[in-house]
């Protein structure tokens, strides 16, 4: 038989296959499934074949001979037709016959018939035999003295496996036992469904110890082979009990009763083995008494509704995803008699195939395929109105857009559904047959379009919990760790690997909020994508998460600094060189090697106090020192102590006096705060300024300084003396203008303090960052009556057309813009920025001044408004009340 002929059988399997030669008339080959039954016969001699193997009356008989005689096949195509023949009894048997000519005068034909549709001598749910319809073949063999062997083989702990994984998966089971046990006995012996989850097997032997030892452990191990096809929950096992004719008795009875002390003794051993009875072993069986045996031979396997049942039992069950798709296809595929099915699964969001499962039946070719988005378009002009794809025969069908995919796929007759979940689409189920027609009836189209509405929901509902569990664990912009995650998969990494040794680094941008305000948001989120790039590139072992905003946190399992001084700067010099906005994105990282001493917790901390101190101190990096963690937790303690400070009434009000050179008086005052923690200890600003604008305090503190200032005013009002102006800073972290002038107003006014007598100071970062709400705060200011200074001008973005753009009555200059003097550029232009102030109506005051050559200069370019050191240092307002004003 040539090598073609074997593929053209696999892809026409059916219970009866023969193969002919129709020149000589000569049939080549007969197969009963797997079984050669005979070879190289006349069309006369396979005609009484094909009547006594079926049983059938002379009339069927000659029919058959009729038909193959005049058999003609006028192309490659597979024919197919439904015919009916007589068995002896006058009963019709309804028969498939299916044909294909493999060479010019050459050709193949099966038939196929439902045997237990025409008689109860064959188990409906396996199509092997009773036990009632083999025992007249073991009892001729024992009339005409033929050697064989009767097995009783039992499917270890099936009940178990039953309640397990369903009564539909149980059915399956028992139908590939079957058929595995057919392909080893073959033409050789018999095989009956015995009971539940036994087989009786009578297979041609000689009385061979060796001989028999083999053919048992074949069908032992064919039957543990199944977890390599479609059964693959379990390691299944079998224990078989052995009875040989003619050594062990000579009637079906003893032979039995034999066989059974031997499954017994297997399963007292231990189950998972085979037994060949010895009395010495299994004990004597002339006056053992058998069980009865109760045995229900329905199956679950006979309706439509119970297997969209257990379709549903099956994907929805505890356990791995893919088993479960996998057994819920191999259960379809059985149930349906199909060759493939194969399952698309596409990314609901994006529309891409992510996943292939493929089924096939285990006689047909499997074909891997592979995802492929060039057919997805083809696919979906391909659907009719509901969704699906139904081919009798795709030859027929060439003008189809996925004609080529399917001639490809090997495939004939095909029945494709599109999956929707609601207007989701969310796969492709594709059931088909392999290089053979099938007509699909409504029945089946519509029990698989009902599953596949199953596999869509159950699809989604997967898609969901895994998005459920990615939003979970991952940071949704850069796709790296969320800070949860990453901190579980790291103390997984430091259990299982047993180790002490590892550096901790955190990192993050200076300036970030403002560089998001001025860029945009888009670019902030492109520089934290950029960011994560860089981590993707440079790490090796590296655990890494975004934490918020723009802090990252790494675990390294390197301790070498020079590996991790050189791990930032790679980092930063990506963002760098990639990003065309990373010269403005400054990295600062805190690295802490981790001391065996510490938790993971603590190693964390140390990280992120250093990186503060490296952002700080505008460093790229820094390693962490004993020096950084006291400082941190000074300023833990001063945050957690902050809201009672300002209960107790512990930020004392300080003021530096603004003299007027010209009178050497003084013309104002600026309101500053210092700390006297628990009223003990001064704590300075350079600690807790930062803090507070950190943390949102600093709008607290605000106010507050201004209430202290109406206070002040107060008192000073109320022992009769002058009070002078004195400015309050405005903070650029206060975000709603309208709300602060309402409640700088309402402090005014339950203080009953003229707006003349306070001013707000605004600095540059403040304006320049939100110019238009800016200009409206100064406007209602100036409406209700205050004074308005300009910080800091000249130290920053200000420009001089900031004197045009906002209305000031005074700015401010920092003594570093006064500091290059002696240069002639630089006093030019500081005479010019005086001059051109003045011209405007607007004050101008210099602050910082700590000697007198400064206040000389300052005098002579018409500055005469001078705050600093050399005048007098901040000090209790009380004490600025009796120096300044009491005189």
């Amino acid at each position: 038989m040539k090598n073609n002929y074997i593929n053209d059988v696999l892809k026409l399997y059916s219970n009866f296959v023969f193969f002919l030669d129709m020149t000589i008339k000569n049939v080549e080959l007969v197969l009963d499934g797997d079984a050669k039954i005979a070879e190289n016969i006349s069309y006369d001699d396979f005609c009484d074949l094909f009547k006594n193997h079926f049983n059938l009356n002379n009339e069927s008989r000659d029919k058959m001979k009729r038909f193959i005689d005049q058999l003609n096949i006028g192309d490659n195509n597979i024919f197919t037709f439904e015919v009916k023949y007589d068995n002896v009894d006058g009963e019709k048997i309804p028969m498939v016959v299916k044909g294909k000519r493999v060479e010019e005068t050459k050709a193949i034909i099966s038939l196929s018939t439902d045997l237990s549709a025409r008689n109860k001598d064959y188990d409906e749910l396996t199509k092997t035999m009773t036990t009632e319809t083999l025992q007249p073949y073991i009892k001729n063999a024992i009339q005409q003295s033929i050697p064989f062997i009767l097995v009783l083989l039992d499917i270890d702990h099936f009940a178990d496996f039953n309640h397990k994984y369903g009564n539909i998966l149980g059915d399956v089971l028992l139908v590939e036992t079957a058929a595995s046990i057919k392909k080893i006995i073959k033409a050789n012996g018999y095989v009956a469904r015995e009971s539940s989850d036994r087989f009786l097997i009578m297979l041609f032997v000689d009385d061979d110890y060796d001989i028999i030892h083999d053919a048992c452990s074949n069908l032992r191990y064919s039957v543990m082979d199944l977890t390599n096809h479609n059964v693959k929950q379990a390691n299944i096992t079998t224990t078989l009990g052995i009875a040989s004719f003619p050594k062990d008795g000579d009637n079906y009875d003893i032979l039995y009763k034999k066989a059974y002390l031997g499954l017994q003794r297997g399963k007292l051993k231990g189950r998972n083995c085979f037994i060949i009875y010895r009395e010495e072993k299994c004990g004597s069986a002339d006056n053992f008494v058998l069980p009865e045996t109760n045995f229900e031979y329905s199956s679950n396997l006979v309706t439509n509704f119970n297997i969209v049942a257990g379709v549903y039992e099956i994907i929805n069950r505890k356990g791995s995803r893919e088993a479960n798709i996998n057994d819920a296809l191999s259960l379809i595929g059985t149930y349906f008699l199909l060759d493939r099915i194969n399952f698309f699964v596409l990314d609901p969001e994006k529309g891409e195939i992510i996943k292939i499962y493929s089924w096939h039946a285990p006689l047909v070719p499997a074909r891997k395929l592979k995802p492929n988005q060039s057919h997805i378009e083809p696919w979906h002009k391909s659907y009719n109105n509901l969704g699906m794809v139904k081919i009798v025969q795709v030859d027929s069908n060439k003008d189809l857009p996925i004609y080529n995919i399917l001639k490809e796929d090997d495939v004939s007759s095909l029945l494709a559904i599109d999956l929707f979940y609601t207007d989701i689409e969310v796969g492709l189920l594709r059931f088909e047959m392999a290089n053979s027609n099938r007509f699909w009836n409504q029945s089946d189209i519509s029990t698989l379009n009902l599953i596949s509405k199953l596999f869509s929901t159950f699809i989604y509902k997967q898609y969901e919990a895994e998005k459920f569990e990615r939003d979970l664990s991952y940071d949704r912009l850069t796709n790296v760790y969320n800070y949860s995650k990453w901190f579980d998969v790291v103390y997984d990494y430091l259990y299982t690997n047993k180790t002490d040794e590892y550096s901790m680094i955190h990192f993050n941008f200076a300036n970030f909020v403002h560089l998001a305000d001025v860029l945009g948001i888009e670019a902030a989120n492109n520089a934290l994508e950029y960011t994560a790039d860089a981590l993707r590139k440079y790490s090796t072992d590296e655990i890494f998460a975004r934490l918020s905003e723009d802090i990252f946190i790494v675990f390294s399992p390197s301790t070498d600094e020079n590996y991790l001084e050189e791990y930032i700067k790679n980092i930063s010099n990506y963002i760098l060189e990639n990003y065309k906005y990373g010269y403005h994105y400054k990295l600062h990282a805190g690295i802490c090697i981790h001391d065996s001493s510490d938790t993971l917790n603590q190693t964390i901390d140390k990280a992120n106090i250093t990186r503060k101190n490296a952002l700080a101190n505008d460093k790229l990096l820094l390693f962490f020192t004993d020096d950084f963690y006291e400082r941190q937790k000074i300023i833990n303690e001063l945050e957690r102590h902050q809201n009672d400070a300002m209960k107790n009434g512990e930020f004392k009000l300080y003021l530096q006096p603004k003299i007027d050179t010209l009178t050497n008086k003084i013309a104002g005052a600026e309101a500053l705060t210092r700390w006297k923690y628990n009223n003990e200890k001064m704590v300075y600003p350079d600690m807790f300024i930062p803090l507070f604008e950190k943390n949102g305090f600093i709008k607290e503190l605000d106010l507050h300084v201004f209430e202290n200032v109406c206070k002040f005013q107060k008192d000073v009002i109320d022992s009769g003396y002058e009070p002078v102006t004195i400015s309050v800073n405005l903070s650029m972290y206060q975000n709603n203008f309208d709300e602060y002038l309402f409640k700088i107003n309402e402090i005014k006014d339950k203080y009953n303090i003229p707006a003349k007598y306070l001013e707000i100071e605004i600095t540059e970062s403040t304006f320049v960052k939100n110019i238009a709400a800016v200009n409206e705060l100064m406007k209602n200011l100036h409406e209700n009556g205050y004074k308005i200074s300009m910080d800091d001008f000249g130290t920053g973005y200000s420009n001089l057309s900031s004197l045009a753009s906002f209305d000031f009555d005074t700015i401010k200059l920092d003594k570093n813009f006064c500091s290059d003097k002696e240069k002639e550029k630089e006093r030019i232009i500081l005479q010019f920025v005086v001059k051109l102030a003045k011209s405007l109506d607007i004050n101008v005051l210099c602050e910082g001044v700590e000697t007198k050559e400064l206040v000389d200069f300052l005098k002579d370019i018409g500055c005469t408004l001078i705050q600093g050191y050399y005048f007098d240092k901040p000090m209790p307002a009380e004490d600025l009340k009796e120096k300044y004003l009491k005189n």
